[in-house]
């Protein structure tokens, strides 16, 4: 599979050193993996995250879904990802996106898809704020 990586998930992932650079190069496989596992049918990938690489996908049944594939550079962010993990199992889809499916070996997730970003459906400042407030208020 090619793969293209957005710049800065790159260029995070090449500062790492050996670390990341193992990252990149086994993201095709891993994609490949997951796809294969998942049922997918890969997109583009999204841009303007850091933290690893996220695309937009499609399940056989053609439900659109997201995969994210987590680029953990040391012990700490792999703790990080397990935590965000649970707090989706936590809660289960009220508040965030549901969590269809985890890889933790591969620090991987499969997420439902929403819509546009609030700023790409042409929301005011205000109401993505309030819109935001509104998700976070049923994540208690």
């Amino acid at each position: 599979m090619d793969v293209t990586v957005p710049d800065l998930v790159r260029q995070r992932a090449e500062s790492a050193g050996e670390r990341g650079r193992a990252w990149l190069a086994d993201l095709p496989s891993v994609l490949d993996e997951l796809a294969a596992r998942w049922s997918l049918r890969l997109g583009d990938p999204y841009v303007g995250g850091t933290a690893g690489y996220v695309a937009a996908a499609v399940r056989s049944d053609g439900t659109p879904v997201v995969v994210k594939v987590a680029c953990p550079l040391d012990h700490g962010e792999e703790a990080g990802f397990a935590r965000s993990v649970e707090a989706h199992h936590l809660a289960a889809g009220r508040g965030c996106v549901a969590l269809l499916d985890v890889d933790l070996d591969r620090h991987a997730v499969l997420l439902e898809r929403l819509g546009p970003n609030l700023d790409e459906a042409g929301f005011s400042i205000p109401q993505i704020l309030d819109a935001v407030v509104d998700a976070l208020s049923q994540l208690s």
